[in-house]
């Protein structure tokens, strides 16, 4: 019982091929404009979602739900979302303080202050 001969086979396998480069790039384009604090967060409550539904399309997994599992499937959602938020808020947070604190640290050097150089002297002087 060969399953590649089915058009659905080829279909997934073209899926596949097409999906993972453009994730790799969309990856990457992430890791350049956002901190790795936000992007990994964000990317497992995203695959996670893309995994909930697919086996809930695939593999029926939800035909037999009651209210109960219902509500615990909404409930766990929701703090994984949450979770998401306010590690995101953080990284936000973390980042603005930074600046912050890199930007008091440049206003409190004195003006032509020159740092030194390995060498220990004031680097504007001529070696000798």
């Amino acid at each position: 019982d060969n399953k590649f001969s089915s058009a659905w086979a080829a279909i997934i396998v073209v899926a596949f091929l097409i999906s993972l480069p453009s994730q790799m790039y969309l990856i990457h384009a992430s890791l350049m404009v956002n901190d790795m604090s936000f992007h990994i967060p964000t990317f497992y409550v995203l695959w996670n979602v893309g995994s909930i539904v697919t086996s809930a399309i695939y593999y029926r997994e939800m035909d037999n739900f009651k209210l109960r599992n219902y509500l615990g499937f909404i409930g766990g959602a929701v703090v994984l979302f949450i979770g998401c938020y306010f590690t995101n808020i953080a990284s936000r947070y973390k980042h603005q303080n930074d600046a912050l604190e890199s930007d008091n640290v440049d206003a409190n050097k004195p003006e032509g202050h020159v740092p030194a150089t390995a060498n220990g002297d004031g680097g504007d002087e001529g070696d000798v």
